[in-house]
């Protein structure tokens, strides 16, 4: 647990202040969450898709300590955080201590989804969502061992708060079902079918507190997976050139990108936990131990529906670790057992036994993309430090020294457009234009306004700064390392 908490500090120190990339997410859920924390929403505002995460958010930033960023950041670096004992306590009800602890490990490796909610992307209401369902998880298993009514009362609250976090939590909801028949039809038993009827009744209230989550699944399942249709959006989605991914993709969108954000120890994984499910099955395990497979079986499916099989992968992350961890221990005891009834030594044994989990924990690393990705990360650390805190000086320097109407435009520095919620400055837009193009495009607001270039950025012949230094229609007025500042003339 200490480990995989290192990992996300130790990437997220990478980047204090802004994250890696120009992702759009990190933007809105400020912008929507502080209407929230001023008490200027309406009714409008909440029925939105989503409400969860911006009300969250929305009390977060309420306390009004530091900039917005950095507190949004912060706190979903802590949910991340308080991810893993979930991980570790869900897997340890359902399949034992052993598997909790594999579950741990196993994150490590291949459930990444904690890189793309903090680091590039801003999944935090997929985030939301998902440690969510691993709660309700916790609290039927509690509710089944304990036999205690009060968990089944926590858990309506969060099978509510956990539909209007994001849409794909619909899948867990799903997944209970499928147990619940399995149940009924394998073993004869009512009560996971009697606790998801009763975790199904918050959906009511869903249509009412967000009807637009309804009308996202109504229209996707009437117009697309009934119709065979695949979901596009306006959006631009980079996609790897890899003849593996390529493959994968014409036989599963999801599995896919699963090889693509979990490299090929997630991959096999996945395929192993989707074979062992059918063997549990066969087994008659009882319907509640099904659960994680159901929920990556309802993923699965859905991909072949929406070109977001990328974030569909990246939840069936959470279920397949769980998955993974009781399909590694069945393989791990019967190994051992293999090793126990040679004719070694007990001292070769013991070493041998040593010798398979450190090959293992390696081979698991070299195949899983975290190796890469920590790699990349760390290697970076001064150079993103100097960036990050070469732009912040240069916002501080922006806040002190130009008046409130001031505007700010960015050449190749996106990090900029957080500047009305850190210096209290608009902005205007992030450019790669050159000081003509730049006048031209820009002419109508052009008063009190400050041009940030990058001093690093370069089109072939000439670095960008240079040519602002040298054009009459800007004076340059500030710099540091990092980026210089101009004022129009």
């Amino acid at each position: 647990a200490l480990l995989y908490a290192f990992v996300i500090i130790s990437t997220y120190y990478v980047y204090p202040i802004f994250p890696a990339n120009q992702s759009a997410d990190f933007l809105v859920y400020i912008e929507r969450s502080i209407i929230f924390a001023t008490g200027e929403a309406t009714f409008q505002d909440l029925i939105t898709l989503h409400p969860a995460i911006y009300l969250l958010l929305g009390t977060v930033l309420s306390l009004n300590i530091l900039n917005p960023l950095f507190l949004t950041r912060g706190f979903m670096l802590l949910l991340t955080i308080l991810n893993i004992p979930l991980i570790y306590m869900v897997s340890k009800k359902l399949y034992g201590k052993l598997v909790g602890e594999l579950a741990l490990l196993l994150s490590i490796f291949i459930n990444i989804f904690w890189y793309y909610t903090v680091i590039i992307t801003g999944l935090y209401a997929n985030f939301l969502g998902l440690m969510l369902a691993l709660y309700l998880l916790y609290l039927i298993a509690e509710y089944f061992r304990s036999k205690h009514r009060i968990f089944l009362v926590l858990a309506l609250p969060t099978t509510l708060v956990m539909l209007l976090s994001h849409e794909t939590t619909f899948a867990i909801l799903l997944a209970l079902w499928l147990s619940s028949i399995y149940d009924v039809a394998a073993r004869k038993n009512l009560k996971l079918v009697k606790t998801s009827a009763t975790l199904t009744s918050p959906l009511a209230l869903v249509v009412l507190l967000a009807p637009a989550s309804i009308r996202f699944l109504e229209d996707f399942i009437m117009n697309y997976i009934l119709r065979f249709k695949t979901m596009t959006l306006r959006v631009m989605l980079i996609t790897p050139v890899n003849p593996v991914y390529n493959t994968l993709k014409i036989i599963s969108p999801m599995l896919a990108n699963i090889y693509s954000s979990a490299g090929l120890s997630g991959l096999t994984l996945t395929i192993l936990c989707l074979l062992y499910g059918v063997l549990l099955m066969f087994k008659r395990r009882e319907g509640l131990q099904l659960t994680p497979w159901f929920w990556i079986l309802a993923l699965l499916l859905t991909s072949y529906f929406t070109v977001e099989a990328w974030r569909l992968a990246l939840n069936a992350l959470t279920p397949v670790t769980i998955l993974s961890a009781v399909t590694v221990r069945s393989l791990a005891l019967k190994t051992v057992s293999k090793i126990d009834s040679t004719k070694l030594t007990g001292e070769i044994k013991i070493a041998l036994k040593y010798e398979l989990a450190a090959f293992t924990i390696v081979l698991l690393f070299v195949t899983s993309n975290i190796s890469l990705t920590l790699t990349y990360n760390y290697c970076r650390i001064s150079e993103k430090h100097q960036q990050q805190y070469g732009i912040l000086e240069a916002m501080e320097w922006i806040k002190e020294n130009t008046p409130e109407n001031a505007k700010i435009a960015s050449i190749a520095r996106w990090q900029f457009m957080y500047a009305p919620y850190m210096i209290n400055r608009k902005h205007i837009g992030d450019y790669a234009l050159d000081p003509n193009q730049l006048f031209n495009y820009l002419k109508p607001v052009f008063n009190e306004t400050y041009i940030v270039v990058w001093n690093k950025i370069h089109n072939g012949t000439v670095h960008y700064v240079s040519l602002y230094e040298n054009s009459p229609l800007y004076k340059k007025i500030w710099y540091n390392k990092v980026v210089t500042i101009f004022i129009t003339h």
